[in-house]
């Protein structure tokens, strides 16, 4: 008798992020609600839909664009408070080269879209009031499916946040950071990935330097530690490579299995020569999913709210526990 084949399984990674804090006085129209969050934010959609041209996101050096198309907001109700599930549609286009094949082959050409309508997040309002004041913030779960990669569904949603809705994400001071991993001890886990970018031709013994018109090399490194002392992990963090044209170090810092200190260091030549440092604490959690399911449910929006929901109530079970 043949063994049963076992179902295949994925994960769903679901990093959650907050917003920056916001304070207002109380007024006649009287304190922040969780409704008038969520309406805010759905008026801004409803602007962009409606009158914004779709929103181009180039990088340096690359020919191809992501764009940011149409974005639905889906008003949904999490622990008696209203929430918003974010539906956008994002393409890359501006194509050069490449194909697309099925019956037969299509060459991309400029004007070609390769894209997906199924990216979501879940947007939940924080909000704590006082006599006059209200401090409010996001807490913001990506919906990072086995389909796409994670760096870009990360970087569209935080464009998408930043130009459309006018959230930023919260960056959190070195301080803050660093007891951070004071208190938690041993980092069980840390990896640092470092790039550089030297354009300098008159660095090396080049053969034929009259004629050469540019020079571009590219180093990326990564190392990965175990079981760091906080004291080893804080001078990590510390820690410059050399200095090129361009230098870019991100250091992750894994304080348990769900929180995780991210430190991104830039250094560009034509900034003055000093080095931009933003902090992050980024809270990150999975959850596994069947070959049936990512089939046939990966993308419906009842599915991806059973997903992101409990970490939601987890997430904010540490923070009410604070």
């Amino acid at each position: 008798m043949n063994a049963p084949i076992e179902e295949k399984q994925l994960t769903i990674k679901i990093p959650v992020y907050v917003s920056e804090l916001v304070e207002t006085t109380n007024d006649i129209f009287g304190p922040v609600t969780y409704q008038k969050m969520v309406s805010q934010i759905k008026d801004k959609i409803d602007k962009y839909n409606s009158f914004s041209e779709p929103i181009v996101i180039s990088r340096k050096n690359k020919v191809s664009e992501k764009v940011i198309e149409t974005i639905i907001p889906i008003e949904v109700e999490i622990l008696d408070r209203k929430s918003l599930l974010i539906q956008y549609t994002s393409y890359t286009t501006n194509y050069n080269d490449g194909f697309f094949e099925k019956d037969s082959r299509i060459k991309l050409t400029r004007d070609a879209k390769f894209g997906s309508t199924n990216h979501f997040m879940l947007l939940c309002p924080y909000i704590k009031n006082s006599a006059f004041t209200t401090t409010s913030h996001w807490i913001i779960l990506i919906y990072e499916d086995p389909n796409k990669e994670s760096a870009d569904i990360i970087t569209t949603a935080k464009v998408l946040l930043n130009k459309v809705i006018q959230i930023k994400v919260k960056n959190i001071k070195l301080n803050s950071a660093i007891e951070a991993i004071k208190k938690a001890g041993v980092i069980e886990n840390a990896i640092v990935r470092i790039t550089t970018v030297d354009t300098d031709p008159d660095n090396d013994g080049t053969l034929f330097r009259t004629h050469l018109v540019g020079s571009r090399t590219t180093i990326i490194s990564e190392k990965e530690y175990r079981n760091l002392p906080p004291e080893s992990a804080i001078a990590l963090i510390g820690i410059e490579g050399t200095m090129r044209n361009y230098y870019r170090a991100v250091k992750k810092l894994f304080l348990s299995e769900k929180k995780e200190i991210k430190v991104t260091q830039v250094f560009k030549e034509e900034n003055n020569n000093s080095i931009t440092q933003t902090v992050e604490e980024i809270y990150n959690t999975k959850s596994i999913i069947s070959e049936y399911e990512l089939e046939n449910s990966l993308y419906d929006s009842t599915f991806v709210l059973q997903k992101l929901t409990p970490v939601l109530i987890e997430y904010l079970g540490q923070v009410n526990e604070r």
